[in-house]
């Protein structure tokens, strides 16, 4: 296809090289945690010059590209950004279409971004980078443009005062005061490049050979301590093919391993359950801790009430002492079946601590029986065994319970909580909601033990969209647990597993645990 000509390009005016300000980093680097450019430029090194050479004109001779080192400040690299951020999309709040507008008004003003930004094409490869240069920084970002809108893109570059001697342009400043950065058209690749300086311009083309995956970033401590000083990885580094296939690796820094009270093994058969929206598991390290002081409250205010009470509550007491004592730790949360809250918790011979369980409700249910003897409004507490689970209903709660977990209650007000054990996944686990008696049987009916389970620090599983995940990123004054209770799997799931390891944690996005 023949190509229109290109606009004459005005007469380059040659004023004095403008002092850069050091930057601490432009918000191009937040936003780049999401992105970037790269083809075959089809360019030869001549003489510390790049030749570029374009059918009918004259060779433009770039200058000397800097250095690329292989552990830049920041970088990233994307592929193929259009599928990245049409995956991303439907598990943050984010639009694909205003990605590439949001980058440019990071780099020039918004009428000049936005002209540019429908002509940026999002099938191939984007890169951004940081480097170091002596004292200075030089952040540069390569865009492939549409073979379409290259006319478009260098129209709307034409009037902008030029620098070098090779077409590069001066961008307008994004707002008053900031630094304006230069741009590069190269329409024989169809390629912008935005950099701070003419050597800047010249290396975004090579910025790819940094590039060790499909999908690739990186960000150094260092650096990012310059916006939030207390950033506590030496580097966090992201590698993969697609966003479901991704893994995200954080050097630990010079305070090693986060404070995070949490220890390898989680309950990740778990999260394979049917129906399940949204769950997370992990291991509580303080776990002993906290079951020793519940214990010894338990027994203190037990023998404080005297004698009767002793009689009453002892043996209760120790049973929900055993109970508390087979814990390992381990806790699992989720939402699904639709209605129904999921829970689990972690035991090493989960048959025997369901039986202590059963032995403590029983027993709790006798004790509230003779106290209704003497007291009124007091629940009931209904528990039968329901195939290879047992279902507890509790009646008169509806009041204790409040609007905010009403969504729970059956249509009659009551409260079921459906529990069963499983010693391949390691657990006690249950439904609450109004159909926890039916739904426990298909919710557990499939659970299988994730061999590497006692590897992972934290394992999580998402099966919705972003919209349906809104009620999560409510401020917690204004949290309101209602709708997540009304969600039910949308998409095929995305798994969040994390391992720590003796210099590293990784985090690793997979389609299966």
């Amino acid at each position: 296809m023949t190509r229109r000509p290109q606009p004459p390009l005005p007469t380059t005016h040659r004023s004095k090289p403008r002092p850069r300000a050091r930057r601490r980093g432009s918000a191009l680097w937040l936003a780049l945690a999401l992105s970037f450019a790269v083809a075959d430029t089809g360019c030869k090194r001549e003489s510390g010059k790049t030749r570029v050479h374009r059918p009918g004109r004259a060779a433009v001779s770039l200058p000397e590209p800097l250095p690329i080192p292989d552990t830049p400040d920041a970088g990233i690299h994307l592929a193929a950004p259009g599928a990245f951020f049409s995956d991303l999309a439907r598990f943050v709040p984010l639009e694909p279409g205003r990605v590439v507008a949001g980058i440019l008004r990071e780099q020039t003003a918004a009428n000049l971004a936005d002209t540019i930004a429908p002509h940026i094409d999002t099938t191939a490869a984007w890169d951004g980078m940081r480097l170091q240069t002596g004292s200075a920084a030089e952040e540069i970002l390569h865009l492939p443009v549409a073979a379409a809108g290259v006319d478009q893109v260098a129209s709307a570059l034409a009037n902008l005062e030029t620098r070098g001697d090779f077409g590069a342009r001066v961008l307008p400043p994004k707002a008053p005061g900031a630094q304006s950065r230069l741009a590069y058209l190269d329409p024989q690749n169809a390629s912008l490049t935005i950099a701070d300086s003419l050597r800047g311009l010249a290396t975004g083309p090579s910025l790819t050979q940094a590039a060790k995956a499909d999908l690739w970033a990186r960000l150094d401590g260092n650096f990012a301590r310059g916006f939030s000083g207390d950033f506590p990885f030496a580097s966090v580094e992201v590698a993969g093919t697609q966003l479901k296939d991704l893994t995200v690796t954080a050097y630990f820094g010079p305070g090693g391993p986060l404070d995070t009270q949490l220890s390898p093994g989680a309950l990740t058969g778990l999260l394979a359950a049917p129906g399940l929206a949204v769950g997370a598991t992990a291991r509580w390290s303080e776990h002993r801790t906290w079951v020793k002081q519940t214990i010894g409250q338990l027994k203190r205010q037990v023998d404080k009430a005297g004698f009767a009470a002793q009689m009453v509550l002892g043996k209760l007491v120790n049973q929900a002492s055993t109970v508390l004592r087979s814990w390992n730790g381990k806790v699992f949360v989720g939402i699904g079946p639709k209605g129904h809250l999921a829970f689990g918790f972690g035991s090493d011979d989960p048959d025997k601590s369901k039986r202590a369980l059963l032995a403590t409700l029983n027993t709790a249910i006798g004790n509230l029986s003779m106290l209704r003897m003497f007291a009124k409004n007091v629940p009931q507490i209904g528990l039968r065994k329901q195939g290879s689970a047992h279902l507890l209903t509790i009646i008169g709660i509806k009041n204790a319970v409040g609007p905010q977990l009403a969504p729970l209650l059956d249509e009659r007000g009551r409260l079921r909580i459906a529990f069963a054990s499983n010693p391949q996944v390691g657990a006690v686990y249950g439904l609450i909601g109004a159909d926890a008696g039916n739904a426990i049987a298909g919710f557990g009916g499939a659970l299988t033990p994730n061999a590497k389970a006692e590897q992972h620090l934290v394992a999580a599983q998402i099966a919705v969209d972003a919209a349906a995940l809104a009620p999560l990123r409510q401020q917690p004054q204004q949290f309101d647990p209602g709708p997540l209770f009304a969600l039910a799997p949308s998409q095929p799931p995305i798994y969040l597993i994390v391992q720590q390891f003796g210099d590293r944690y990784d985090l690793r996005l997979r389609e299966q645990p």
